[in-house]
């Protein structure tokens, strides 16, 4: 049965939002053995939950470990289906977060409890774990799951111990290896309908150099496996064993030995390899026939039933193919409640290319384990007591643990007391009638319990838990027992008013001693305080006050100290510019340097030359650097040409605007402005680059007052030149064309531009304008130039300093400092 509950739902014995198997077309459980756990179902879009199911919402779904808790992730609804991805409850880890937690020395089960009480916020998941390796990590701004599996992380819980995880709802356990030999074959003809295998030795190693601590290494230096000669080389790789020898300054150390013992046990360590890595891995893609779930074998259900991690056996004898391996993934069909595939293999839960020891397959570490000794097994009912069986003596037991010690033909329990293991002795191979001589420990874990006297029941414990005494009188410690009937005589009577805290005042004061304060010296207050550098001492206690109007009071206690000023050690001296030098040259190529001719001031550069700048920072530790930045003088272009007609055309219109009465004025003052702006043509004819237009920009503004005087006297003076001017505009068509096209009046002054008025200069007795675009740009004014809007395409220089682009980046602004204007 497949059950939906909402995403916050935490008891899951009832039947939530309702069932969605019965509508389901498809469910399927994946799992892979430290790897992704997850359920894919689909369902019809209009079926009965089609509307209700939402991300984040939760199923309870049948497993080969029973029902499980998944939650939904991912829904993709097609052609009137609902393909519903959900991952295992134990995903909702990698929501939470490790802020910072340092695990050291401790065993797996202690790392487990450390890390799962670290989280950013509590959570319903319980960790135990049979792996009695002692490590540790230092786990920062991590979640819990990249914590527990990612094999990628060195800090992770499968790179420092190793092990395989087993996801049961809310609790988890990460042991040595789960799963067992559970005599479950797949034989041809039978239930075997494929499989598929696969061999691959690219990560044997058949000669190992051990490195100890501190790189110690061994005389011989490597040790070859028994298969070395398998293989066409030796495939060689090293082993980094902790592994410390008595020697030099570790001579002394608690944890080192003697430096042939050293060796010895590295020997012996590196001998342990082989059998795992000197073969090739394996893996089998095994499709098959689940016959418990089939009516001819439905009697035989527990010798069919397989788990992950359980070993498998193959039989194929027409392809001679017989193997015996352990389930590292598996598919399970939901709906059918059986297997539709599994793959056998050679788990492997962690790995690297440097370091063999991470090559390990924890199925054959596993099978090492059964062949030393069948030691550690299970973890008991408490979930904190470990259960041993075996005849070799468990080490690293915790009080209370159990071992039950085979002893001819019987067995010896014994109970861990924290100094020796106290005998609790068996008697008979049958554990179903066992004679106790004593028994003691912390819990007895059986599932009923029934004590009788000729077949009459006494005392009977079922499996919920329900006690059934049928006695008729108890006797405690020789006192007789009441029973319900003698409790209903007896009259209740109210007891005494309860006590409880009413509130709980913590007390803070500030003091230059770290001892002898008490309750009655002053200065106590109920707020907090801070500690200064002459009271350097805070002290707390905290006062109870209970409902009966009693109070308890704690010892004062110092809880923190004001530190002292920290010392840091000088640094090192910096490195300054002592000295900027710049210089200047002139050049016919734009992208070498000149070797010779700088000197301290721009020179004049020919039109089509190129202009070069050097410019030297001198250090305060005797070195210094060199730049190199480069401009381009402009060349000057043909001259325009005017139509013969047009002259004349424009001529007449000119002569045809002028009366008798004022022609002599108009003309005049034509002949000024005209003039005005023949001779500011002939200083801009060259100016058609932005360099000459920057080097002569400071002239400018010195000549912006001389130009304004210049022209008041012209207009005053320009009648008796008229006749010139007029005889000039005749025979020179370039300048009346260029009056036609660019030269008209207006009511302020003389406008020279183009007839749109896009671009034009204004030349008014208060002034000069220059409009670009219908905007005002630049004036010249009462003895100021203002630039409204420009671009300078090379330099710009103020003052003393320059603004030019980097010859390497024009996005780049350099700054330069000019001694000399």
């Amino acid at each position: 049965m497949i059950t939906l509950y909402k995403s916050e739902e935490t008891n899951f014995e009832h039947n939530g939002l309702g069932r969605i198997d019965n509508e389901a077309r498809f469910a399927e459980a994946e799992e892979e053995i430290n790897g992704l756990y997850s359920y894919v179902i689909k369902y019809p879009i209009k079926g009965r939950y089609g509307s209700v199911i939402k991300n984040q919402m939760l199923i309870k779904a049948p497993t080969p470990y029973g029902n499980q808790i998944f939650r939904i992730y991912r829904l993709e609804p097609s052609m009137g289906m609902l393909t519903i991805t959900c991952l295992h409850i134990f995903y909702d880890l990698a929501f939470n977060f490790i802020e910072d937690t340092n695990i050291i020395n401790k065993s797996g089960q202690a790392f487990l409890q450390q890390l799962g009480n670290s989280t950013q916020y509590k959570h319903p998941f319980q960790f135990f774990s049979d792996i009695t390796t002692v490590s540790g990590s230092r786990i920062v701004r991590k979640n819990c799951v990249e914590i527990l599996l990612n094999g990628n992380l060195d800090n992770s819980f499968v790179s420092r111990y190793g092990g395989e995880i087993l996801r049961d709802n809310f609790t988890i356990y990460f042991n040595k290896a789960i799963g067992r030999d559970r005599n479950f074959k797949i034989t041809y003809r039978k239930n075997l309908k494929g499989y598929k295998a696969k061999i691959d030795d690219k990560s044997v190693i058949t000669r190992i150099m051990p490195i100890g601590f501190n790189g110690l290494l061994l005389p011989e230096k490597y040790i070859d496996s028994p298969r070395i000669k398998d293989y066409p080389f030796p495939r060689i790789g090293k082993l980094e064993l902790d592994v410390k020898a008595a020697v030099g300054e570790y001579a002394d150390d608690e944890d080192a030995i003697p430096i042939e013992e050293a060796y010895e046990k590295m020997r012996q360590l590196t001998k342990e390899q082989f059998g795992i890595i000197d073969v090739p891995t394996t893996s089998y893609d095994v499709d098959f026939i689940e016959l418990s779930k089939t009516k001819e074998y439905e009697n035989f259900k527990l010798l069919e039933t397989v788990l992950m991690g359980d070993t498998v056996t193959v039989d194929h004898s027409e392809d001679n193919f017989h193997v015996s391996s352990k389930i590292i993934k598996y598919k399970f069909d939901g709906l059918k409640k059986r297997f539709t595939a599994l793959e056998l293999g050679q788990f492997e839960s962690r790995a690297s290319n440097s370091n063999i020891n991470q090559k390990r397959s924890f199925e054959q570490k596993i099978r090492n384990v059964v062949q030393e000794a069948h030691n550690l097994i299970q973890v008991a009912a408490n979930k904190k007591n470990t259960i041993y069986r075996g005849a070799d003596r468990p080490n690293n037991a915790n009080v209370g643990d159990l071992w039950y010690q085979p002893d001819g033909q019987n067995v010896i329990a014994k109970q861990w007391s924290g100094t020796d293991w106290e005998i609790i002795p068996f008697g008979g191979e049958n554990f179903g009638n066992i004679n106790i001589n004593d028994l003691s420990g912390n819990a007895i874990d059986i599932k009923q319990f029934r004590l009788a006297n000729n077949n009459e029941d006494i005392l009977f414990i079922n499996q919920d838990g329900e006690v059934v005494l049928n006695v008729k009188h108890i006797h405690l410690d020789t006192k007789d027992v009441a029973t319900l009937d003698d409790l209903k005589n007896i009259e209740s009577k109210q007891g005494p008013p309860g006590i409880s805290v009413t509130s709980v005042v913590k007390y803070y004061l500030l003091s230059d001693m770290d001892t002898g304060i008490t309750h009655a010296s002053s200065g106590w207050q109920t707020e907090p305080v801070t500690m200064t550098e002459t009271k350097r001492y805070l002290w707390t206690y905290d006062k109870t006050i209970y409902s009966n109007g009693m109070t308890t009071q704690t010892v004062p206690v110092v809880t923190g100290a004001h530190g002292q000023t920290g010392i840091g050690s000088p640094g090192k001296p910096g490195t300054g510019i002592s000295s900027t030098n710049i210089s200047y040259a002139s050049s016919t190529s734009g992208t070498t340097a000149p070797l010779s001719g700088w000197q301290p001031n721009p020179p004049t550069v020919p039109n089509g030359h190129y202009l070069w700048t050097k410019t030297v920072w001198n250090y305060t530790n005797q070195s210094s650097q060199t730049a190199y930045s480069v401009s381009k003088m402009g060349e000057v272009g043909p001259p325009g040409s005017i139509d013969e007609e047009q002259l004349r055309d424009i001529t007449n219109k000119i002569e045809s605007k002028l009366d008798a009465t004022d022609a002599n004025t108009r003309l005049d003052e034509l002949s000024k402005k005209t003039e005005e702006i023949r001779v500011d043509l002939e200083a801009r004819a060259i100016a058609k680059e932005v360099a000459i237009w920057k080097r002569e920009y400071d002239n400018q503004v010195a000549d912006t007052e001389r130009v304004i005087n210049s022209f008041s006297k012209d207009f005053i003076d320009s009648t008796n030149r008229i006749t010139a001017i007029e005889a000039e505009l005749r025979s020179n068509a370039l300048l009346l064309n260029f009056v036609n096209t660019y030269l008209r009046a207006s009511d302020e002054g003389v406008i020279l531009g183009n007839s749109d008025n896009s671009e034009y200069i204004e030349l008014t007795p208060g002034g000069m304008l220059i409009k670009s675009a219908g905007e005002k740009v630049m004036t010249f004014a009462n003895g100021q130039v203002k630039v409204l809007h420009g671009v300078f395409v090379e330099t710009l220089q103020i003052s003393h300093y320059r603004f030019e682009p980097s010859r390497n980046d024009e996005r780049i602004l350099l700054v330069r400092f000019i001694d000399k204007i």
